[in-house]
Parts: structure tokens; sequence; C-alpha cells
């Protein structure tokens, strides 16, 4: 084995001994990312808002490959953020 050689492989075994612990096994669904359109047609809502809404930072997302993806996980959470409490309908009062 060369000195070159030697190095590369004391280099890449120091790397992979460094690396973060392996994670617990994800399920596929957990895994998977969507698109802004996958998304929005999910939400029931326009590309154009949703696109809106993650140049505002106003929705949880994730950057992949310099592309904005969306996982299971985000569109559930904006999902829930749109929920109204039954017992908190009605008018509301104005401010006096």
């Amino acid at each position: 084995m060369t000195a070159t050689s030697e190095a590369v492989r004391r280099k890449t075994a120091r790397v992979i001994d460094t690396a973060a612990p392996a994670a617990p096994e994800a399920t596929e669904n957990e895994l998977r990312h969507y698109s802004i359109q996958q998304a929005a047609d999910l939400l029931g809502v326009s590309k154009r808002w949703l696109a809106g809404k993650v140049a505002d930072r106003a929705v949880p997302h994730t950057f992949l490959a310099n592309q904005t993806k969306f996982r299971a996980e985000h569109i559930l959470q904006i999902s829930r953020a749109g929920e109204v409490d039954p017992a908190t309908r009605g008018r509301r009062q104005r401010a006096a």
C-alpha cells in the first residue's frame, strides 16, 4: 500500500468514526418528501399561496437539493395551524 492510499484510508476511517450514530430505522412515510405542488394539493390550497408562505417563512418546510420540500409532519402542522375550536366559534367581541 502506498503512503498516499494509506493516508486516505486513515482519513476515511476517521470520518466514519466521527460520523453521527445511525438513526433508528425510519418508515418510508417519514422519509418521503413532497414538492410544493404535491403539498398544496394535499392541503387543498394553491401552489402560489403555499410558495408565498414558504417565502415568508410562515410554514414549516425543508430545503433538499436546493428545492423546497415538505415532510408529512410539516403538512400536518400546516393543516393543524388552521384548526378552529367550535367552542370559541361565533362573533368576535370588538375592542372597546
